[in-house]
C-alpha cells in the first residue's frame, strides 16, 4: 500500500507540471513538454539523492532511487492536453488508476525496504515525542 503512495506522489509530481495551461515549447528545451521537463529535473534530482546516499553509505536508499528513476522514466511525458483545472483533475485520475492496477516488481524490490525503514523511522519518532510529551505532563504543576 504504501509503494502505491509513492508510486502515485511520483506520478502526480511529474503531473503538476500540467496544471498550468501551455502547449508551446518552452526556450530552454525546444520541444519538451513541462511534464518532460518535470521528469528530467526529478532523475536530476533521484540521481543527486543516489549519489548521497551512497556516499554516506545508506544501502537502503541506494536500492530505492535507481528503481524511482526507471520509474519516472517509464512515465508518458509527452504532449499533455490541460487545458485547465477539469482536464488537470482528469489526467490525475487517470495517472491514479493507472497506479492502483500495480506497482512495477521492480518498483516493489528497489523500494520497499526503504518504505519499511521510513515506517521505522516515523514511528520511533512518534514514540518518542509521545514520551517527551509525557515527561511535560509530569512536570507542569496541576
Amino acid at each position: 500500500m504504501h509503494l502505491k503512495a509513492l508510486a502515485a506522489g511520483a506520478m502526480l509530481a511529474l503531473l503538476a507540471a500540467c496544471a498550468a495551461p501551455t502547449t508551446s515549447p518552452t526556450a530552454d528545451a525546444p520541444g519538451a513538454t513541462p511534464l518532460a521537463q518535470l521528469a528530467d529535473f526529478a532523475v536530476s534530482d533521484l540521481e543527486a539523492a543516489d549519489a548521497d546516499a551512497q556516499a554516506h553509505g545508506d544501502e537502503i536508499a541506494h536500492a530505492c532511487y535507481p528503481a524511482l528513476i526507471r520509474f519516472v522514466q517509464a512515465a508518458p511525458t509527452g504532449q499533455q492536453t490541460v487545458l485547465g483545472a477539469f482536464s488537470a483533475f482528469q489526467k490525475t485520475r487517470d495517472l491514479a488508476k493507472g497506479v492502483r492496477r500495480g506497482v512495477p516488481d521492480y518498483l516493489v524490490l528497489g523500494c520497499a525496504p526503504l518504505v519499511a525503514d521510513i515506517k521505522g523511522d516515523a514511528a520511533a519518532l512518534v514514540g518518542t515525542l509521545a514520551a517527551l510529551v509525557g515527561r511535560a505532563g509530569m512536570l507542569v504543576p496541576k
